[in-house]
């Protein structure tokens, strides 16, 4: 028997907030800050601070979607949300 999952769709800002809240912040040796998106393929990114590297995150998460939008590419389920 299967179990069918039902899928939200959601906005592109709660979207950026889901994969936000999968963030792995990493301190560099140099201080900077680089933050990794497990949740979105390839993303990774980086800030002086790490406040800045979060804006960094939720500016490059954006950008993934729109790219992504553009061509086609799938974009993946976040705790069971898609983006509209």
């Amino acid at each position: 028997m299967s179990i069918s999952r039902r899928i939200s769709s959601v906005s592109t800002n709660k979207y950026i907030n889901l994969a936000l809240n999968h963030a792995d912040y990493i301190q560099n040796d140099d201080g900077t800050w680089t933050v990794k998106i497990p949740v979105i393929p390839g993303l990774i990114t980086f800030g002086e601070t790490k406040e800045e590297a979060r804006v960094m995150a939720e500016d490059a998460v954006r950008g993934w979607i729109k790219i992504a939008k553009q061509f086609g590419d799938k974009i993946p389920e976040i705790d069971g949300c898609s983006v509209m």
